[in-house]
């Protein structure tokens, strides 16, 4: 039995398993401000394995934005940058401030809090243009603080890969099997 046991885990062990675990990332946005005030907190979740945003929200003035939707779809003006399109990933890349392939002249957040229409967005900047990650409530898009930010990933526990589970069932066996062979 024990032998048996050996070799299936041996086989099991040498073919590849396709599937893995998702690379999945909570990160804190980081405000400064040269203008204004800023949002209280901000934090978004990515998947870098599907390339998906699980949820972008930022609580600023007494309301929550929630950017989850922009971000997946960032707005585009024609900056001409490496990637530029209105994928998750481009709208990652506009948060970890690693747009490539243009003249980037800052990155910038803004937005404002008026009666009639609150705004808040994410923007790269180059010489050409701006591509931005972008949501409005209400009415006209009102004038008001504007800065910077950095993120931070937030540690989390690692998920297992599948072939991890398989290989630590296995041994659960392996080591069953041999105490049936001493007893």
């Amino acid at each position: 039995m024990l032998k048996k046991v050996s070799v299936i885990c041996l086989l099991l062990c040498s073919v590849p398993l396709s599937a893995r675990a998702d690379t999945i990332t909570t990160y804190t946005i980081n405000f400064t401000t040269t203008s204004g005030v800023a949002p209280t907190s901000g934090s978004f979740t990515y998947n870098s394995t599907v390339q998906s945003f699980a949820n972008f929200l930022v609580s600023w003035g007494g309301i929550t934005f929630d950017l989850t939707a922009a971000a997946d779809s960032p707005i585009l003006f024609g900056t001409g940058c490496t990637g530029e399109a209105a994928t998750p990933a481009y709208g990652f890349a506009i948060m970890s401030q690693d747009v490539t392939g243009c003249s980037v002249i800052s990155y910038a957040w803004g937005g404002g809090l008026t009666p009639s229409g609150d705004t808040l967005f994410f923007q790269v900047i180059t010489d050409s243009s701006i591509d931005e990650i972008y949501t409005h409530i209400g009415g006209p898009v009102p004038e008001g603080p504007l800065g910077t930010w950095t993120i931070t990933p937030i540690p989390s526990t690692p998920v297992p890969e599948p072939s991890t589970l398989v290989l630590l069932g296995l041994s659960v066996l392996l080591v069953a099997a041999r105490r049936k062979r001493l007893a």
